[in-house]
Order: structure tokens, then C-alpha cells, then sequence
């Protein structure tokens, strides 16, 4: 004590240093040494699971379930010395290899083991049965993205094979349908398999198959079954405007008369349970909600969210639509958040329908936010006029559509050309636009756009040019759009 005492003030600071130092070493090599039999101990394990398998790819799989699979056993640390096929009681001498590739020929129903003995006297065992669920786990797998809702499915085909060959992907819809190239999710709700009647109704159910076909033309077909919601209704409801209805609680999916101040609007609905994220394009409506070459549109879509909705990058939101337009308009209610990075559009799905006042929502003051049955004018014809663009329609205001635009009188002398006229447009559709007028020393009259979002106008093509030059009466914008005459010497 005496000898410390007499030490200096920066000796004692360095021995106090040194000792503090001396403490911290003692810590980290305790905390080491514990530490370090575990972690090589998680290691090993990890190598053993990694590094000693047997493992399988379905790369052949027909719908009357024969296929062909390549087995690969492994084992990364000490080789392999013998691989049995115990179910056939066939023994493949290995000699010390650490990778073994086989191709096997499988039978739907069977079950098989297999064995991989190693080099240091121990066994991996492997049991499996082929069957459809086997192939979907090794092969091509069909996966519903939205287990959580139970009228929406987005489906995904995934191959899992870890071949690297180009392959095609296809998928139907039960086992009568038609196969289509797959290149997306695909979404299916299940209002429109119930319309479409294309389910099981002894269970309710419905059979999807996928299919691949690789460079090799080796092909994999799968199916799997999932139940559908078939509690759709057709029910008749009021309320001061479109929104309002909409908000009701006991609004739900199926088909619709909603009557609002006097007006009765037919409505396919679409009511889908919790938040939402749509990755891929989402089409509502049924071709039976559209028009056709005899009858106007039918319904308009509604579709309701009761949650937030995500539309991501590259998805779009529409309704379905034919040559002849789409649905009475689509309208799209989120009672939580909607944030949209993708599209929602309606292009090309204006209704061949009659016009009516669509009230949209009703304000404090009684009046409506609408949308008027008639909307602006269409654009008036040329009237023996010479090479010369067609008149636009008219700007449409307060929510009012626009009017179609007049045919174009194209080339040539101004020998009695005249174009159609644009059509008014309706609450469902812009109007129809008129037909163009083409031709050389001689006239023609084109046809005018159709009333209520109808065809387009016919074009016009007469011509008495001994020349080489093409000549062109297009026909106007509608649903469908207007026959066009195309004239070459």
C-alpha cells in the first residue's frame, strides 16, 4: 500500500487503465467461449440440412396422370455410396459421388421410397405419393393469392421446377374450357363463375388447370379446386342518390333495381370483404351487361370496397366491353383509403343505352350531383365540301358527356362530299361520330353518328379517278364503330 502510495498521479491512472483493460479481455472470452460451441454447433446443422437431400422435379405430368420426375440426391460432405429404390428393391451403386441425377417415370396413385445410403454408413429416407398435390408442390403449382376473401381469388401459376428451360404457361377455367396463354395473375370473382354457371353445383366448387409446355415440349398439366361463394341476389332497393345506396350495410354482391328520385337504374354489384391490394389488371361486369347488335347495355357495375384499396404499378381498373361498348358506366366505392398507382379507366366502355339522369350523390341543400340523360351536341356535318376536317362535337359541362365529332371529306375535288354528323352524347356514352367522305370528281354522302352512344357513321368511298391513288371513307367512332370504304386504283 505503502509502494502505491508513493506512486505518482499518472503512474496510478495507468495501472488503473491497464487493470480495467484486463477485466473487458476476461468478459469477451468468457461471452466467446460460451458462444462459439453453439454457433458452430447451428452450423453444422444447417450444412446437414443444406448439404443431404433427396429432392425432386416433375418436368412431365398428363391429365391421365403419367409423367416422368428427375431425383437428385446429394450429399455435399462425405458422397454417396448407394441410392435404393426401395419400392422396386433396385440398388444404384454411387461410388463416393456427392450428386446422383436420375430420371424416374411416375403413375398417378403410387407410392414410392427411396433411400440414399452415404459414404459414412448413414441413410436419408424420402417417402412420397404422386398424386395432383405432389406435382403442385414439385412441378407447376397453381396458388389462390387471396385466401383471406371469399368472393375474389387472384390466381398464380408458378413453375418450381429448377430446370433452366423456356417454358409457355397456360390455364382454364373447368374442364370443358378453353385454354389461354397465362402471362399475369389472373383474377376471378366469384359472382361471374356463378352467372357464367361454369361451377359445380353439387358442391360448389370450381376446377382451375394450369399447363407448361417447355422448348423440349415436355408438358405438365395440374388442377386444383377451390370452393366459390355462390350468395349472390337480385333485390330491389331505394335511396336519395347512387352513393347512398351504396353505403347501406346490407348492400352486397349480386344484381340490383336501385330507384333513386324516380329513376330505376339495373346494377351488377360487386362487394368484396377487407383492404385490398390489386397487382394485376381487374375487369368487372359480364358480356350480359353489355349491348349487343339488337339490344341496348343493361347495367351498370358497382364495385364496393369495405376497406382500403392499393392499386399497384401496371394494374388497371375497368369493366368488361365488347364491339359494342361496355356496361351503363362503372362506379367504384372504397370505404377506407384508396390509393391508386395504377389506372382506372373507362376508355372505349361508353354504353350503347338510352340516357338517363344518373343521380351520383345528394347534397345538404337537396339538390343532386348528376349526370344529365342528354349530354352536348354533336359536331354538324360538311355539306359538299372539299378535303376539310370534320366539325367536333361540343365540349360536354356539369358532368355532361360530349357530342361526337362530324366525318372528315378527304382528298380530291369538292365534287358534292358530304360527311355525317356527330350524335349527341348520353349519361352512358360520348357521342357517336359521323362517317368520312372520300373520293375524286364525284361525290357521296357518308352516315351519321347513331343516336343513344350507337354506331358510328357509315363512310363514304366513290370515286371516278383513273389514277393510282388510295382513297378512303372512314367510318365514325361508336358502338360498333362505322363500316369504312377504302378505294385503290
Amino acid at each position: 500500500m505503502k509502494a502505491i502510495k508513493n506512486l505518482s498521479k499518472k503512474q496510478k491512472i495507468s495501472i488503473l487503465v491497464a487493470i480495467v483493460a484486463l477485466i473487458l479481455i476476461a468478459i469477451i472470452c468468457v461471452v466467446f467461449f460460451k458462444k462459439a460451441p453453439i454457433q458452430k454447433l447451428n452450423l453444422a446443422k444447417r450444412a446437414e440440412a443444406v448439404n443431404k437431400n433427396i429432392n425432386y422435379q416433375v418436368y412431365q405430368y398428363s391429365e391421365e396422370g403419367k409423367g416422368k420426375m428427375l431425383i437428385t440426391f446429394r450429399d455435399d460432405e462425405n458422397g454417396i455410396d448407394t441410392v435404393e429404390y426401395v419400392s422396386e428393391n433396385n440398388v444404384l451403386t454411387c461410388n463416393g459421388k456427392n450428386q446422383v441425377a436420375v430420371d424416374y417415370d411416375i403413375s398417378d396413385g403410387e407410392e414410392l421410397e427411396f433411400k440414399m445410403h452415404t459414404t459414412k454408413g448413414e441413410d436419408v429416407v424420402s417417402k412420397i405419393t404422386i398424386n395432383n398435390e405432389f406435382v403442385n408442390e414439385y412441378g407447376l403449382n397453381i396458388e389462390n393469392k387471396y385466401q383471406n376473401l371469399k368472393d375474389c381469388k387472384l390466381i398464380d401459376i408458378e413453375i418450381l421446377q429448377g430446370l433452366n428451360n423456356k417454358y409457355t404457361k397456360y390455364y382454364k377455367i373447368g374442364e370443358n374450357g378453353d385454354w389461354q396463354n397465362y402471362t399475369d395473375p389472373v383474377v376471378l370473382l366469384d359472382y361471374n363463375i356463378v352467372a357464367s354457371n361454369s361451377y359445380n353445383t353439387e358442391n360448389n366448387t370450381i376446377t382451375l388447370y394450369a399447363k407448361s409446355v417447355d422448348e423440349y415440349k415436355n408438358e405438365i398439366i395440374v388442377n386444383k379446386t377451390l370452393e366459390i361463394d355462390t350468395a349472390n341476389s337480385t333485390t330491389s332497393v331505394s335511396g336519395d342518390s347512387l352513393i347512398d345506396v351504396v353505403k347501406q350495410d346490407n348492400f352486397s354482391t349480386g344484381t340490383y333495381d336501385v330507384t333513386v328520385n324516380s329513376e330505376t337504374y339495373n346494377v351488377r354489384s360487386y362487394v368484396l370483404e377487407g383492404n385490398q391490394t390489386w397487382t394485376s389488371n381487374m375487369v368487372f361486369g359480364l358480356e350480359d351487361d353489355v349491348a349487343t347488335a339488337n339490344d341496348f347495355a343493361k347495367r351498370m357495375v358497382i364495385v364496393k370496397v369495405k376497406g382500403d384499396l392499393t392499386i399497384e404499378n401496371n394494374a388497371k381498373v375497368t369493366a368488361c366491353n365488347t364491339t359494342y361498348g361496355g356496361p351503363k358506366g362503372m362506379l367504384l366505392y372504397c370505404t377506407g383509403t384508396l390509393t391508386n398507382n395504377g389506372q382506372i379507366s373507362m376508355t372505349a366502355r361508353g354504353a350503347k343505352a338510352e340516357g338517363q339522369e344518373v343521380y351520383l350523390y345528394k347534397n345538404a341543400n337537396q339538390g343532386y350531383e348528376s349526370v344529365p340523360a342528354k349530354g352536348a351536341a354533336g359536331g354538324s356535318a360538311l355539306i359538299n365540301q372539299g378535303p376539310k376536317t370534320g366539325n367536333p362535337g361540343t365540349n360536354g359541362e356539369n358532368r355532361s358527356t360530349g357530342g361526337g365529332g362530324s366525318g372528315n371529306t378527304n382528298t380530291g375535288s369538292s365534287y358534292n362530299k358530304t360527311s355525317g354528323a356527330g350524335a349527341y352524347g348520353t349519361s352512358y356514352s360520348g357521342g357517336s361520330g359521323g362517317g368520312g367522305s372520300s373520293g375524286y370528281k364525284t361525290g357521296g354522302t357518308a352516315g351519321n353518328g347513331a343516336e343513344n352512344g350507337g354506331a358510328g357513321g357509315t363512310g363514304k368511298c366513290i370515286t371516278a379517278s383513273t389514277n393510282a391513288r388510295t382513297y378512303i371513307g372512314e367510318g365514325g367512332a361508336g358502338n360498333p364503330g362505322g363500316r369504312s370504304f377504302t378505294f385503290r386504283k
